[in-house]
């Protein structure tokens, strides 16, 4: 009859379900599953269900937090339960995968697309014999290779054949599919030699197998494919008899409309699903809106591609005419070509179009798998062997299949249409070796780009049907070819869904999720406002609830409610659950409630928030008001969570709480409770932070600990903090050496030991407590060894107690350890993560992780990374609570509203909000009222105004006054002014005025003082004075009646070096109990409070006072007049002196002189004090200090000391000397007699005021050889300097031959003179001696000296001072470490180091910017520790970003103080995936200062970008602590812009290139201006470089920028020689041009290239870069271009020249290094694009890079013989093939030009030249190759924690002694000598002797870094022979024969061949 019901899964009828004469909708399973639990009331789980019906793939369970995935029916998937959504869910394929791992099911597993699918073709492969299926699932795993080629397999399977077969969307096999392939006549073919996939469906041997089954699917069926869903539920439905017959359409898929024989008709989607409320009895529905937004998307940009015809173009576009692409179906070429080819097949088979689609979808799983096939097929004919492994197509076109199908297989091949479907295939075999087609199909993928594309066949489906509409239906192109502005491309997002807002030019609209358009929401020129998930719902609802029917249960919003509650009564269902949306209806309302239950929800998504749900019958609501306290970090308060308040205000607050979504955790402490002030809508508390929800994850360690109590022995001492210390370091490193710090397990080491493992604590002066904590990753844990870890923490626990009781720690205790307390092993979190109930959450960005708890960053800092342990301090401005970037740190103009630079500075021109005026502002924000107007005003207007009134400190009638009293000064009202070299005067200014630094110069205020004094009468002249306070400010005064004029330039005190309480020091105090600076200007004294704010008229003191000083009379007391006969007068010599001008008008002569000597007798370093009379204005006053001349020790006195003066004095005064008393006697013998020419000796030193003690010799060179009293001048020690570097007063140092003795023949001193020095900071070495206090005076004085040597001489105690001279190299003992030694110049009876100072300070000043921040750490190296100051990221330029992109590099701009503790990220480089570890914000350096130096230490200038590891978001740093801490110098390592974005040229201004060889050039210039402030030595600078960069770096040498910058090179992998070192204009030109294509820049305009290139988002351009650097060579790497400036020319005519930088040079390569691994990262980040065929076309670019720039073929062949690049087309052959060209690239690129580098620099300089090689054996470690192996040994990487289990001990102490050779030449340019003066060498053993590189033919010496140490001569000698011999001959001798193919080169090469090959061996 007319009735229909619905059924369950046993047939039986579902009550009230049956309908008579109406469609009826029937639950799907997942429905009905769904609508039992809910009626049952007391089900655990109400599963969820999809719009469509079927399962969600994510289920979840509210009461446990738990979700999981399921298959199709519902069932569970093993292993994906979970805390939280698992953000993706196996594919069917891959739960038939995993299911074959725990033994369910045959072993042969699937064969899986990359989403988890099944692929249509699966194959197996069965034994002929027993028919047992193979294991495929195992001998794959071992095997792999085996499955590369069919002949390797056949070898080892000889026996086995394989099935392959149709299979559905289950993996079910399709009836009468099967076919078995045989594989005995298989080829092998040019994909046998890429490399082995994954799995077996990644392999070329699967893909041959499935394009010969899908042949056969074609002979029998005419489809190049299996049958589709729609075709195999039609056959089924046929075959069964079924009611309903799915409709196909003719490409296989569902027809959108279905119906049953005579029944209903409904619409599907284009998977055959039911679309929702379509369904009609008796009628057929309206479906053409029905489509999926994938595949209309797709379709839409086939069709723009190939401009289809169904479409109409308006008559606009008609009558453009646009000129068609070369794709397009009007092009010309087009249309010959395809007409010539498949016109005629075209209409003849209408379908050939989709057929020739299916067969290019079928072989090519991608465009670039088509492209790799097409560039491998040497003709058409060769491609179809290749893809089909033989002429398999061929033969199915013949329907020739013996000896390729077998006979066991289900299809039926008599039930084909031979005679049609042979035609078919042999017309598309011929189709696809007709080379036009391939071309064309080429240049499709190329020109779409649709290398990544897995849908080819599209293109070519619309391609074809354009074609065939033009050609056969005769339409022309104006009205088939239509313009892409006209199409519509629906958007849709990640997950396939048609977006919300869907625009087609102007116009946008709302569209459902169906993709149909929303009524009246189309508007043109904006976005429409889309109903809202809550309007969506409620509208739902309401359908639902109006058609009454059991499947009106909306889908539920949260995870959580039951929302239907479902009365059987009648058979039908009452909703009960109706969402509530609040008034503007964009959000969900926060309380939601059905007839049971009301519950807290999200208010974006709904989202039931957990623990919120309240029953209604207990006639409570839950709390879930939203705060009324905005975020202060985003519109969102918290993401995965909500915050909820309570109803009730309680003083004026909210109370609130955070509740995170199912599966997240909240990070803030627990109970923590939210205060919102309700009136100022500001947090009480902490405000929430948006990242505080967390997913919580699982436990991350498990570790064990154990408490020891030691007691040490009466006599050791009390316990103190060296103890606990050394006995922590040294209880660790016994540890990790014995084992203990280390678990042992079957298959892996695991460390579980870090610093912090370790602690001590003094409990008592008897006894110390320690505790031994023992860490692992459960990460790097095997599962098995879980259960054992109780045993495993015994085991150390036991070995400690042991390592206690033996050497030395037993000679230190008095009993045995006591064990206090064990812990057994417990599971925790990772450092960064804190501990939830049974999980972890990471600390999010914006919290920092401390004792395992996370905590808000405090105000004033940030943190834009999780899990970090520290918060950084805001560059400007301050922050709230909790800041998670830098953007939150803001100013107080930010925060005020007002408009603010770029670094939150207010800006000079503001307008106001309200009067709409503008005006200009100070720096703090205040007003200037003159300056308001209604025009709008610039900075430059503002920042030009005086914004300091004139200030006036005396009146007009008292400077009218002075005139007519007697001025003395010119009076005129033209004057002439002379520039003094005086810098302040002490009074005289009667009118300032300031201006602000910035738009001010100090030339214009110069004239604007000279044109104010001119004018004014009583102006004597002006003084300048220029400051940076409060931004910079230069003030003038005018002056009138100075009293003097102080601080001459050429004072020995001069100006702003002294301290500020100095008449002539900086001049600027600061007051600490006011909190205000203080400086003093021509007599006015000014205050800066604090903040900076300057107010100059406000806080003037007044006038500075008039000198009227009370000079006392007791002044002539203290000095003594000096008779002008005793001065020596040498106008020649450079005397220091202090100068001041004092007038006359204020001054009488008198005065003038007790002002003169008063000043004299405060300055500690004055002696002699001259008042001179030259001037009718002034006086001068000179201050010396004691130029007196005496006796040497040599020298015996004969005549009295006289001071030396540059002129005769006036009235000159010397201060008196001190009284005398007895002297004792030096020596320690006693004084027996006092004779009486002892007592005249001592008169004599009495009488001599430069006399300091006395002594006795006798002269030998005087008459009689008499005794003689020699007066000594400088406590009885001579100061001597030799050589020109000493700032000590230089005498004569040469032995003496006077003879002396002990008595009467002795030394005595002055009472009262000499004070003892400060000894304790030296310390003796070897031996401890008796030594006079007195001798160490100038070492404690003089700050350069670290070393002080004594000895005897025949008549004096010698003292040599020396710089840090300590030499350390490699130990020759078996506990390693160094040994260092003292370096002096001759032999000594004692010697002294200076001990090291206090620990140094991590913060440096850098002036015009502030204070840099560092830390300090502690290498340990081996036994020796020592401490190194670090100072990361200091920023030497400006960040190189949008405008500064390809731009030199610019002055950095940052002030206050700049946190340089953390890493910053290195400069972007091809092949670096996004990554927060690198950026184009680079421009950093880092600098390492050890412990101990003091100053003038030398300084290793290293450039180098870290690479770091894949998929690693932390900056990677080249730690250069140990190179440091090894070789005492100072290390800084500097990132600079590489590849496209350091190198990019067009040769125009626009692009000028080279900004990467400038930011090393930058980076220099910075290292020589502040490198002092951190001990380095400017002159003493060694640039260093690796790889690539070397290349650059060495450009240095013969760059003018460059002159005077360094001293020193250290080349590791490049050199000047290289051929890729630079480029020329028009090379970089094409560059330029393949880059900007590459992103879609097409100007040739230079200037709106540079604008396009530098608006590209820089991950866009480095994967841009990195993929045109995949296909070319090194000649056509982004380098250093000839620009005429920074690089004037090719380096090797520069040097050739002469014009080149003299500088030692220390170079080297390694066999490790070449182009195919520094392309490494080029090749994982272009497989990681899919892009895996890249990798060919960069072997063949760098086979032609051999032939240079011009690939000569003829270069090139006599290469690949010469290395032997033949190989055979096999995976062995294919890595022979590679690695010879590696060798072959690396020979011409790095090491032969480094040989050419050393051999050149040897002959043509002076300087020192040492070469190394890395060999082969050596290169071969688990070490990190992203740092070069020579790189890894030179900066000590071994040693580190990171990477110290990579290396040997044997290796470690090869990195010791090469850190020792690099730290001896950066200091002294000899890697044998550690200093420049010394040749003392270490022995042989230790540091083996490193020969130079000489240039005559047998000394090309070399060292050879292995273990050995040994020197070799003649590197790679036959090699390079080759290129610089062999090669030049055999070009010059092909001049004329260009035109010879490259077949015949190696003929043509024997008989033009110049020179025998012998040669070259």
């Amino acid at each position: 009859g007319g009735e229909c019901w619905c059924v369950n899964a046993e047939g039986a009828e579902i009550s009230g379900s049956r309908q008579n004469g109406s469609a009826v909708y029937c639950l799907t399973s997942c429905q009905l599953h769904r609508q039992q639990a809910l009626l049952s009331g007391d089900a655990p789980l109400v599963p969820q269900c999809q719009a469509s019906g079927e399962y969600q793939a994510v289920q979840c369970d509210s009461a446990r937090g738990q979700c999981w995935c399921v298959d199709l029916e519902g069932m569970e998937l093993y292993g994906t339960r979970q805390n939280g959504k698992p953000s993706q869910c196996p594919g069917s394929c891959e739960v038939r995968s995993r299911r074959l791992l725990h033994g369910v099911g045959e072993r042969s597993p699937p064969q899986c697309s990359a989403d988890g699918s099944f692929l249509s073709v699966q194959c197996k492969f069965v034994n002929t014999t027993d028919r047992m299926v193979l294991d495929l699932l195992h001998t794959f795993n071992r095997f792999p290779k085996v499955f590369q080629t069919f002949s390797s397999f056949r070898q080892m399977f000889p026996e086995v054949s394989s099935y392959c077969f149709c299979a559905d969307s289950r993996g079910r096999e399709l009836p009468s599919t099967g076919v078995e392939l045989l594989l005995d006549e298989v080829y092998d073919t040019a994909f046998s030699g890429l490399e082995p996939g994954r799995s077996f469906s990644q392999t070329n041997m699967y893909r041959i197998l499935q394009r010969r089954f899908l042949a056969v699917q074609l002979a029998m069926s005419g489809r190049f494919r299996c049958p589709s869903p729609c075709e195999s539920e039609r056959s089924a439905g046929a075959q069964a008899g079924n009611v309903f017959v799915a409709s196909c359409a003719s490409d296989g898929g569902y027809v959108p409309t279905q119906c049953q024989a005579g029944g209903q008709c409904w619409c599907v989607d284009p998977t055959g699903k039911e679309i929702f409320g379509t369904r009609q009895h008796g009628g057929h529905p309206d479906c053409a809106g029905v489509k999926d937004c994938t595949s209309e998307r797709r379709q839409a940009l086939s069709r723009l591609f190939s401009s289809p015809s169904d479409q109409v173009p308006s008559a606009k576009d008609s009558q453009t005419h646009p000129v068609p692409s070369p794709l397009s179906p009007c092009s010309p070429q087009l249309q010959q070509l395809l007409l010539g080819t498949l016109g005629e097949s075209l209409s003849e088979r209408s379908d050939l179009g989709d057929i020739l689609a299916e067969t290019i979808q079928g072989m090519f799983p991608s465009g670039a798998m088509a492209l790799k096939a097409l560039s491998l097929a040497s003709n058409p004919k060769r491609l179809q062997e290749n893809l089909f492994g033989g002429k398999f197509l061929g033969n199915a076109g013949m329907f020739n299949f013996t000896g390729a199908v077998g006979v066991s297989g289900t299809l039926s091949f008599s039930q084909a249409s031979l005679a049609n479907n042979q035609d078919l295939v042999q017309l598309i075999s011929a189709t696809l070796e007709n080379g036009d087609f391939l071309s064309t199909l080429r240049q499709t993928i190329l020109l779409s780009k649709a290398e990544d594309s897995t849908q080819l066949g599209l293109f070519i489906v619309f391609l074809l049907k354009s074609i065939k509409i033009i050609l056969i239906e005769k339409v022309s192109c104006s009205g088939s070819c239509l313009r892409p502005s006209a199409l519509y491309v629906p958007s849709c997002d990640d997950s396939g869904q048609y977006q919300e807002i869907q625009c087609q030019g102007s116009e946008c609209w709302c569209a459902d999720p169906q993709g149909q358009e929303v009524t009246g929401s189309r508007f043109n020129g904006q976005r429409p406002r889309c109903p809202s998930r809550c309007e969506r719902e409620l509208n739902m609802y309401n359908r639902m609830k109006s058609l009454n029917h059991l499947l009106l249960c909306p889908p539920r919003v949260s995870l959580g409610p039951s929302w239907c509650q479902l009365l059987t009564d009648r058979g039908q269902s009452v909703v009960g659950y109706e969402p509530e949306c609040q008034v503007d209806g964009r959000l969900f309302s926060p309380l939601q409630c059905d007839q049971t239950d009301c519950w807290c929800v999200s208010q974006t998504d709904g989202q039931e928030l957990p623990g919120t749900r309240t029953p209604r019958a207990t006639g409570k609501t839950p709390a879930c008001d939203s705060p009324q306290c905005p975020s202060p970090f985003s519109d969102i308060t918290v993401t995965y969570g909500d915050v909820v308040c309570r109803s009730d205000v309680i003083g004026g607050q909210q109370n609130c709480d955070l509740i995170c979504h199912l599966g997240y955790e909240s990070t803030l402490p627990v109970n923590m409770q939210l205060l919102c002030d309700v009136e100022t809508r500001a947090w009480v508390t902490e405000a929430p932070l948006p990242q505080a929800c967390q997913r919580l994850q699982v436990l991350q360690t498990v570790q064990t600990s154990v408490v020891l109590q030691l007691t040490l022995p009466p006599g050791q001492g009390p316990c103190s903090s060296s103890l606990h210390s050394s006995l922590q370091t040294s209880l660790l490193h016994d540890m990790r050496a014995q084992g203990l710090c280390s678990l042992q397990l079957t298959s892996v080491s695991v460390s579980v030991c870090d610093e912090s493992s370790v602690s001590v604590e003094c409990v008592s002066e008897e006894s110390v407590s320690v505790q031994v904590s023992w860490r692992a990753l459960l990460s790097d844990l095997p599962i098995s060894v879980l259960p054992d870890l109780h045993d495993v923490g015994k085991e150390l626990l036991d070995g400690v107690l042991g390592l206690m009781g033996s050497d030395p720690y037993r000679s230190i205790l008095t009993s045995e350890p006591r064990v206090l307390s064990t812990s057994a092993p417990n599971f925790g979190c990772s450092h960064g993560y804190q501990r939830v109930g049974t999980g972890c959450v990471v600390c999010p960005a914006g919290m920092f992780s401390s004792g395992g708890v996370c905590s808000p960053c405090p105000q004033g800092s940030y943190q834009d990374q999780e899990g970090s342990d520290f918060c950084t301090m805001c560059p400007k401005g301050t922050s709230t609570n909790g800041a998670s970037t830098a953007t939150h740190c803001l100013t107080e103009c930010q925060r005020s509203g007002l408009r603010c630079s770029e670094g939150g500075d207010v800006l000079s021109a503001q307008q106001d909000i309200q009067t709409r005026r503008w005006r200009c502002v100070t720096s703090s924000g205040e007003q200037l009222e003159w300056t308001t107007t209604g025009q709008p005003l610039s900075e430059g207007e503002c920042s030009g105004t005086v914004w300091v009134s004139v200030l006036r400190t005396k009146s007009i009638l008292y400077c009218f006054s002075l005139c007519v009293t007697g001025h003395e000064f010119t009076t005129k009202a033209q004057k002439t002014f002379e520039r003094l070299s005086f810098r302040k005067a002490s009074s005289g200014v009667y009118r300032t005025m300031v201006f602000a630094a910035e738009g001010t110069t100090l030339t214009d205020v110069h004239r604007f003082c000279q044109d104010e004094c001119t004018q004014n009468t009583c102006c004597d002249g002006f003084i300048l004075n220029q400051n940076v306070l409060s931004g910079g400010t230069i003030m003038c005064g005018l002056l009138s009646y100075p009293d003097m004029l102080l601080c001459s330039e050429a004072d020995w005190d001069v100006s702003g070096l002294a301290k500020a309480n100095r008449i002539c020091g900086a001049g600027v105090t600061y007051n600490k109990l006011q909190k205000q600076f203080i400086f003093n200007f021509g007599g006015q004294d000014f205050t800066i409070s604090k903040d900076i704010s300057l107010d100059y008229y406000r806080n003037i003191k007044g006038p500075f006072p008039r000198h009227r000083l009370n000079l006392f009379l007791d002044l002539k007391e203290t000095f003594v007049a000096l008779d002008s006969s005793a001065v020596v007068v040498d106008s020649e010599r450079d005397i220091p002196s202090l100068q001041y001008w004092i007038f006359k008008h204020q001054f009488s002569a008198q005065e003038a002189q007790l002002w003169c000597l008063k000043h004299c007798e405060e300055e500690e370093l004055c002696h002699l004090a001259d008042v001179r009379d030259e001037s009718s204005v002034y006086f001068t006053c000179a201050l010396y200090p004691d130029t007196q001349v005496c006796g040497a020790y040599d020298k015996p006195l004969r005549q009295a000391c006289s001071p030396v003066l540059p002129q005769q004095p006036h009235t000159a005064h010397t201060k008196k000397g001190e009284s005398l008393t007895p002297f004792p006697q030096r020596k320690g013998v006693c004084l027996l007699c006092v004779c009486t020419r002892f007592r005249e000796c001592e008169r004599r030193c009495d009488e001599d005021p430069c006399c300091r003690g006395i002594g006795y010799v006798r002269d030998t060179q005087s008459p009689g050889s008499d005794v003689l009293c020699l007066t000594l001048n400088s406590f009885g020690i001579q100061t001597c300097g030799e050589g020109e570097r000493t700032t000590w007063r230089v005498q004569d140092c040469t032995p003496s031959r006077v003879e002396t003795g002990v008595y009467p023949l002795g030394w005595y001193e002055k009472p009262g003179v000499c004070k003892r020095p400060r000894i304790s900071r030296y310390r003796v070495t070897p031996k401890r001696h008796p030594i006079p206090y007195g001798l160490l005076v100038k070492s404690s004085e003089a700050e350069s000296c670290v070393v002080v040597s004594v000895g005897r001489t025949d008549s004096a105690v010698r003292c040599v001072l020396y710089p840090d001279t300590l030499a350390c190299g490699p130990s020759t003992t078996t506990t390693g470490g160094q040994d260092c030694r003292l370096v002096i110049r001759e032999s000594a009876l004692q010697v002294y180091l200076h001990k090291e100072p206090k620990a140094a300070l991590t913060s440096v000043f850098i002036p015009a910017h502030g204070t840099l921040q560092g830390s300090s750490v502690t290498t340990l190296l081996e036994s020796d520790r020592k401490t190194v100051r670090q100072f990361l990221g200091v920023p030497y330029a400006r960040p190189p970003i949008r405008a500064l992109r390809f731009v030199p590099p610019q002055p950095a701009e940052w002030s206050g103080t700049w946190n340089a503790t953390v890493t910053r990220p290195s400069c972007l480089q091809p092949g670096a995936v996004e990554s927060s570890a690198s950026s184009e914000d680079c421009l950093y350096l880092n600098i390492f200062i050890p412990s101990g130096i003091v100053r003038s230490a030398a300084v290793l200038v290293f450039f180098h970008n870290p690479s770091g590891a894949a998929g690693d978001d932390t900056a990677s740093l080249l730690d250069g602590s140990y190179l440091a801490a090894v070789g005492n110098i100072v290390v800084v390592t500097v990132n600079t812009r590489v590849a496209a974005f350091g190198f990019l040229s067009t040769g125009s201004t626009a692009l000028p290139g080279n900004a990467g060889f400038q930011d090393q050039v930058a980076a220099l210039k910075w290292v020589q201006e502040n490198i002092e402030a951190f001990g380095g030595d400017p002159r003493l600078v060694t640039v260093g470089a690796e790889r690539s960069g070397a290349d650059v770096a060495s450009l240095h040498l013969t760059s003018p920028s460059s002159r005077g910058l360094f001293d020193r090179m250290l080349l590791m992998g490049g050199s000047v020689f290289s051929p890729a070192s630079v480029l020329s204009v028009s090379k970089a030109q094409g560059q330029a041009e393949a880059l900007a294509r590459e992103l879609g820049c097409s100007s040739s305009d230079p200037e709106q290239l540079g604008s396009c290139l530098r608006a590209a988002p820089a991950q866009d351009l480095n994967a841009a870069q990195t993929k045109l650097l995949s296909v070319s060579g090194p000649l056509q790497a982004w380098g250093p271009v000839v620009d005429g400036v920074s690089v004037q020319g090719k380096p090797s005519m520069a040097l050739m020249n002469a014009g080149f930088h003299r500088a030692d040079l220390l170079l080297g390569s390694s066999a490790e290094d070449g182009l195919i691994s520094r392309a490494k990262r080029i090749k994982n980040f272009e497989e990681l694009q899919g892009r895996a065929d890249s990798k060919t076309a960069f072997y063949e670019a760098l086979s032609n890079s051999l032939g240079g720039d011009d690939a000569n073929a003829f270069v090139k062949a006599a290469a690949t013989w010469f290395y032997s690049m033949q190989h055979s087309p096999s995976p062995a052959g294919y890595n022979l093939f590679s690695q010879a060209l590696n060798s072959a690239t690396r020979d011409l690129f790095i090491v032969c030009p480094t040989i050419k580098m050393a051999n050149f620099w040897a002959a043509n300089t002076r300087s020192n030249v040492f070469m190394y090689y890395l060999p082969e054996d050596t290169a071969q470690t688990s070490a990190d190759l992203s740092v070069p192996l020579d790189v890894h040994y030179a900066f000590g990487l071994p040693h580190s924690p990171l990477t110290y289990d990579l290396f040997t001990n044997t290796e470690r102490r090869l990195s010791l002694q090469m850190m020792t050779y690099m730290a001896n030449f950066i200091k002294s340019g000899n890697p044998n000598q550690a200093h420049s003066v010394s040749r003392v060498a270490f022995s042989e053993a230790a540091l083996p002797l490193w020969h130079a590189f000489q240039s005559h033919p047998e000394g090309d010496s070399y060292m050879e870094v292995e273990p050995g140490l040994s020197n070799h001569r003649g590197l790679r000698r036959a090699q390079c022979s080759f290129w610089a011999d062999y090669v030049p001959s055999l070009t010059a001798s092909i001049g004329g024969y260009k035109n010879i193919q490259y077949s015949d080169t190696f003929l043509f090469l024997r008989l033009v061949t110049l020179q025998p090959y012998s040669k070259m061996y």
